[in-house]
């Protein structure tokens, strides 16, 4: 579900980086080391990470495919 917000502070999205639509993509290790290091500098800057999971096909909500990649972080706030 979507939430809006007010003001124009500044997020980094991460979308779609889920097991079953990275499975047999070139160079993953190195884009999830990037992403992490993304992540860690948002995060020591109090910068808002948000996680997009896209559900449909083999991506079936909470199925294994689903998950987001667990070299990954996402934190529940």
């Amino acid at each position: 579900m979507a939430t809006i917000r007010k003001g124009n502070q500044a997020v980094l999205l991460i979308v779609d980086f889920q097991i079953g639509v990275v499975e047999g993509a070139r160079e993953v290790d190195r884009i999830i080391q990037n992403i992490n290091t993304a992540v860690d500098a948002a995060r020591i800057q109090d910068v808002p990470v948000v996680w997009v999971q896209h559900i449909g096909g083999k991506l079936k909500e909470d199925s294994p495919e689903w998950q987001i990649v667990p070299e990954l972080s996402p934190q529940a706030d």
